[in-house]
């Protein structure tokens, strides 16, 4: 005997029984019978649950095949992989860069559309993308993870700290290391440093 489909009330969607329809109607209630034993973050269905609880145990089933990293979810492993192989499926209809995932795609899709839609919940100040306002929010945290081994000196930005690192850099170029003195192009320091030695011949 076929059973006949049994439809929601809500979308119109049907299921083959009416434990399917059950589990379905979740989507549409605010109710969340499933719960975290550990954070009681709460969830409509179970499968959410059990992909959640991953986070607190630490579990990591699945491997990549060419360097043996390990993952907690599929889908991580296989953006992953896309590292490895180059591919990357997801391109922009405007200026045709590609992702390697629908999430950067749509990340990305933001800058040409100008909508901003990560605020930074301390000043308000809207960003595009949520990489951005991770950045921005280290000035409200006063956060400076980035220590220059030369001055000690911190910053907010690895790029900064490479700026930083570029001028100690030129200034090795164009101080001498016997008297410390600074010029302007290092061949003007090495013109003097040739002075230190003749002064020394001559003593």
């Amino acid at each position: 005997m076929e059973t006949r489909p049994v439809p929601c009330l809500e979308c119109h969607k049907t299921f083959r029984s009416m434990s399917d329809l059950k589990r379905h109607q979740y989507i549409h209630s605010e109710e969340k019978p499933f719960s975290c034993d550990m954070c009681q973050k709460s969830f409509r269905k179970k499968a959410a649950l059990s992909y959640h609880m991953k986070i607190h145990t630490g579990e990591k089933l699945f491997q990549c095949r060419l360097c043996q990293k390990m993952f907690r979810y599929m889908s991580n492993l296989k953006v992953h992989e896309y590292r490895h192989t180059g591919v990357k499926p997801y391109s922009c209809d405007i200026c045709i860069k590609s992702f390697p995932t629908k999430t950067a795609l749509n990340s990305h899709n933001l800058v040409h559309t100008g909508e901003k839609t990560f605020v930074c919940p301390v000043c308000y100040k809207a960003f595009a993308r949520k990489s951005a306002r991770k950045t921005h929010m280290k000035i409200h945290t006063g956060i400076r993870p980035y220590l220059c081994y030369i001055c000690e000196k911190t910053f907010r930005q690895k790029p900064h700290l490479e700026k930083h690192l570029r001028a100690h850099d030129r200034q090795l170029k164009t101080t001498c290391r016997i008297c410390q003195k600074n010029f302007r192009t290092p061949q003007n320091m090495q013109k003097h440093t040739i002075t230190h030695f003749n002064t020394a011949l001559v003593e």
